[in-house]
């Protein structure tokens, strides 16, 4: 899996237990994005250490009919989602 750390856009699904699940995200901007379907979460870790707290989400995805998979992270502080790693 290529590593990087990249802003994202995420459609995300939060339930009433304050759990959020991922179900879409886009890389890039305007004319140059990538959509990816997440088809499900494999493992979902919570990071606290100080400054970087958050949940790191490690999914398996879709783009077009190709497979993949990401891990995907989102900030608490900053309320931003960046993309840690992609296979595709």
């Amino acid at each position: 899996m290529e590593q990087l750390t990249q802003s994202i856009d995420v459609i995300t699904l939060c339930g009433a237990d304050g759990t959020v699940r991922p179900l879409r995200l886009r890389l890039g901007n305007g004319e140059q994005s990538m959509r990816v379907d997440i088809l499900r979460v494999v493992h979902t870790k919570e990071v606290s250490r100080p400054g970087s707290e958050g949940q790191i989400f490690d999914c398996f995805g879709r783009v077009g009919l190709l497979e993949c998979r990401v891990e995907i992270k989102y900030c608490l502080r900053s309320h931003v989602w960046l993309l840690l790693r992609k296979s595709f």
